[in-house]
């Protein structure tokens, strides 16, 4: 992926938004794009952005039982996109982890 490639998905099981607090979004369209995860809350019309170059962790959790998420998180403020897969958690965990690596 280059620096000036866009590329979306969608999480299958929606996401949370932290600020100091959760907040529930429930389905998002996500995109990388020029160095920013984008990410659109559907239901609500929101949008919330993320330089690439801030991020501080990606973190995948893909229990038997559990949850299966990826948390992105910056200084401020972190979000989990929730995945139904283990594959899923993978794919999108190496789609952020490669669009970090490229915007440097």
């Amino acid at each position: 992926m280059n620096r000036t490639e866009n590329v979306a998905f969608e999480p299958s099981g929606g996401a949370t938004y932290y600020d100091g607090r959760p907040h529930h979004l429930g389905r998002v369209l996500c995109t990388v794009a020029d160095g920013r995860l984008i990410v659109e809350d559907s239901p609500r019309g929101g949008v919330h952005q993320f330089l690439l170059r801030d991020v501080v962790e990606v973190r995948p959790e893909g229990g038997l039982f559990g949850p299966k998420d990826v948390s992105i998180a910056t200084p401020a403020v972190a979000i989990n996109l929730w995945c139904k897969s283990k594959d899923e958690v993978r794919a999108i965990t190496d789609l952020v982890r490669a669009a970090i690596r490229n915007s440097c």
